[in-house]
């Protein structure tokens, strides 16, 4: 149900990197791992939403090889 809110139709969601890399790392720890989500699980997707605008980023090896794949869809 909406409530009578009509959606903005003319959001390009490309213009949004942070966005974009918290779904992508929010879809590999959930859905492909298939594991129980622990509160530092969710840090971590919400921190990754800095990674499109850094240069070097120091983190496990899980969410690097996330980044690394993140980095063909996501400029």
């Amino acid at each position: 149900m909406n409530w009578g809110i009509v959606p903005n139709q003319d959001v390009n969601i490309s213009k949004l990197p942070a966005l974009r890399i918290m779904e992508y790392s929010q879809f590999n720890r959930v859905y492909l791992t298939k594991k129980n989500i622990k509160p530092n699980d969710v840090m971590d997707i919400t921190i990754s939403s800095i990674i499109p605008y850094m240069d070097a980023v120091i983190t496990e090896n899980f969410l690097a090889n996330i980044y690394k794949k993140a980095k063909r869809f996501i400029p």
